[in-house]
């Protein structure tokens, strides 16, 4: 019975952003349920061919197949005449909150093709990350964000996303996507010359066939606890 508590809290987790949000993007944050991906720990790291091949951070894997982001920074980016990343400060329209936390810096035009992919065996029903671009980059900074199911077949991709603030610290934009049947296995984000951090997801749960294996596992176990009772009363 514990067990199944267990799993069942795990789903009702993971379902709690989709519950407050029809399945599509969305540009607020949900307030509840949600997940933070800590990037601090894997330190400055740079992530694709002229530095490491992947790495891994919570439930996901993050690789990048452009010339290399970095990862896990926790100083500042300056975005040109759209302002400043700067993870020691809140966001701007929080200001009395907390510090932005670290964050992943691409700001090159080849650089930014991260994918960020849960462990095997789960899903997720919400991710979503803050960001800022640099307009005053040839090309300016823009930024897409595509969601993935367990399988890798793409669910939905975004329209490129590219807010210019007023020039201060933090003025970030918001994006994320919700799914109704918690069925986001991966999700990339492409572009060029932005930044993003503050990642933030669902709990993942056990997709449908780790699912259905698991509470076949769970019945059989039942029926042995029974039968072993049964024996004893005998």
């Amino acid at each position: 019975m514990t067990i199944r508590i267990r799993i069942l809290a795990a789903l009702l987790a993971g379902g709690l952003a989709s519950a407050a949000h029809a399945e599509g993007f969305v540009f607020t944050q949900p307030g509840t349920g949600l997940q933070q991906l800590d990037l601090s720990g894997v330190g400055a790291a740079t992530l694709g061919t002229s530095g490491v091949a992947g790495l891994g951070a919570g439930p996901f894997s993050i690789a990048n197949t452009g010339t290399g982001v970095v990862i896990g920074e926790t100083g500042a980016a300056t975005l040109g005449t759209n302002g400043t990343w700067q993870a020691i400060s809140p966001w701007a329209d929080t200001p009395a909150g907390a510090a932005a936390g670290a964050f992943v810096s691409g700001l090159s035009f080849d650089d930014n093709a991260v994918r960020f992919s849960l462990n095997p065996g789960q899903s997720s029903g919400f991710v979503g990350l803050r960001f800022m671009v640099d307009t005053s980059a040839p090309p300016a900074g823009d930024l897409l964000l595509s969601v993935f199911d367990t399988g890798g077949a793409l669910i939905a991709a975004s329209t490129l996303q590219s807010p210019v603030s007023g020039g201060g610290i933090n003025e970030s934009a918001f994006i994320g996507y919700v799914s109704d049947s918690s069925a986001i296995g991966s999700f990339s984000v492409t572009g060029a010359y932005h930044v993003y951090g503050d990642i933030t997801y669902a709990q993942p749960v056990p997709e449908p066939a780790e699912w259905a294996f698991m509470m076949a596992g769970l019945s059989a176990a039942a029926a042995f606890a029974r039968r072993r009772r049964a024996a004893k009363h005998a």
